[in-house]
């Protein structure tokens, strides 16, 4: 398949994942390049060189891979305002993509001493590594956003990824060194490789793929039938409403994983977070019916396996009349349930069936955020939306609280008020439950107000 249509092809690909201007495919190589590659080698002087006929050359950098023929190159990707990485190959395997970080040092510089120890530009090469490791354990969440979320859009990276290490010449490399080298790959999780070995691999490449002549005809229909496939419906409704989406699993047993996401329900906030899963795409029939064992399954593993107690659930299939049953309506397909009776709903299902727009699967979601965010203030200490914005009670009465009075909260149990602001509709209130602080907006906190008799109880109890 030429270069010029896998680069139109990869224009269909989301451009906040697959980085479309970098897709190569290894099995393109020429004779022609690798004798260009040879001739840069030969000239190359300064340090940058080499950076350029790769970033002009990219293929020279995926010979050594095998599966799937297509690959990401993606040159001088920036992490933070730290680090700038020579390059980064992704390729897709098993449903995910695998990663590698690659750190050019010249071609002139020795890999290990005379001595056989290493040399200092290969003990920087490694530690260059190591910081980018760092980087990216602190900065995953923001690394693997999408671009159109504000990330880096390197999906699926992890801070454990291989690295490469392309440094010196062969005829540089001092014998007896071969135990060390590999000591040292299998202790940074590096491979460590010259500038010879790269041509060497395309030289092998090159040769089996004149023998094989032709491809087999199924490989190009492998390949598009493998290729990432676009953001659902669904899942962009869900995009443009939330300005946060990160992904993760959890293991629930030994026989099955969970795949699920998250969604960031304030942008200011970013670590008030509920869970998410999305029921659609390919494989599952959109008339398939969603069953009350689907929720219970859904909101078990929420309170059981993660990090959060609010949940969303957006689901093309259509929930069955049981499971509706069970739950509140909000607004036009969207129900609600709490986990505690009487408090603030926690797990929210949305229905968006395929034959609805654009717009409707978004007022949908935007309708599930507005009551997701009416948990934050007595989740987190952040302050809820005041009644100005429409999202308020009216109903609900405000206790009229002062510093001392004892409070009960249908979550947090026993508590003592220290500070009191505002009036009436926006009165807050700072109250200690037992050592922990909350900041409450009242209209939402359902507190009761204890008398003196019944805070005496509440403590005796």
């Amino acid at each position: 398949m030429p270069a010029r249509f896998m680069r139109i092809l990869a224009k269909f690909m989301p451009d906040d994942v697959f980085f479309p201007d970098c897709v190569v495919s290894w099995d393109e190589i020429t004779r022609p390049e690798a004798a260009a590659y040879e001739r840069a080698l030969a000239e190359s002087r300064v340090e940058g060189d080499m950076q350029r006929f790769l970033e002009s050359h990219p293929r020279m950098l995926t010979q050594h891979l095998s599966g799937d023929r297509l690959a990401w190159v993606i040159p001088q990707q920036r992490l933070g305002s730290e680090y700038v990485t020579d390059f980064l190959i992704a390729q897709r395997a098993a449903g995910r993509y695998s990663w590698c970080a690659v750190e050019l040092e010249r071609p002139q510089v020795k890999m290990f001493t005379k001595s056989g120890d290493p040399s200092r530009f290969l003990t920087h090469a490694l530690r260059q590594i190591a910081d980018w490791r760092t980087w990216l354990t602190r900065n995953l969440g923001y690394a693997s956003q999408p671009l159109e979320r504000s990330g880096l859009g390197l999906v699926d990276i992890e801070p454990d990824l291989v690295g490469m290490v392309i440094i010196g010449r062969d005829s540089e490399v001092p014998p007896g060194t071969a135990d060390l080298r590999r000591t040292l790959c299998r202790v940074h999780n590096v491979r460590i490789e010259t500038y010879d070995w790269l041509l060497s691999a395309a030289s092998d490449r090159l040769e089996v793929l004149e023998r094989a002549g032709n491809r087999h005809p199924g490989a190009d229909l492998l390949a598009w039938l493998c290729r990432p496939r676009p953001e659902d419906p669904s899942r962009k409704a869900v995009g443009e409403v939330f300005d946060g989406i990160f992904s993760t699993y959890t293991r629930v047993s030994t026989l099955r994983e969970v795949d699920w996401e998250g969604v960031v329900l304030d942008p200011d906030h970013p670590d008030v977070t509920a869970a998410l899963r999305i029921v659609s795409g390919p494989g599952r029939p959109a008339d398939e019916i969603l069953q009350a064992a689907d929720w219970s399954d859904w909101t078990d593993f929420v309170a059981r396996d993660t990090d959060t107690d609010l949940s969303l659930l957006v689901t093309e299939s259509r929930p069955s009349d049981g499971l509706l049953d069970t739950l509140s309506p909000v607004a036009e397909g969207v129900w609600c349930a709490s986990r505690i009776p009487g408090w603030l709903p926690t797990d929210l299902l949305v229905h968006v069936p395929p034959g609805v727009g654009a717009e409707t699967r978004k007022d949908r979601v935007k309708a599930a955020r507005t009551v997701l965010l009416r948990h934050i203030p007595v989740t987190d200490n952040i302050l809820a939306p005041t009644a100005e914005n429409g999202e308020g009670d009216p109903d609900v009465e405000v206790p009229r609280l002062v510093e001392g009075d004892s409070v009960m909260h249908p979550k947090f149990g026993l508590g003592t008020v220290q500070s009191t602001m505002g009036y009436g509709s926006k009165s807050e209130a700072i109250v200690d439950f037992g050592g922990r602080t909350r900041h409450l907006v009242l209209r939402y906190a359902r507190l009761e107000k204890l008398s003196g008799a019944a805070a005496q109880d509440a403590v005796a109890g």
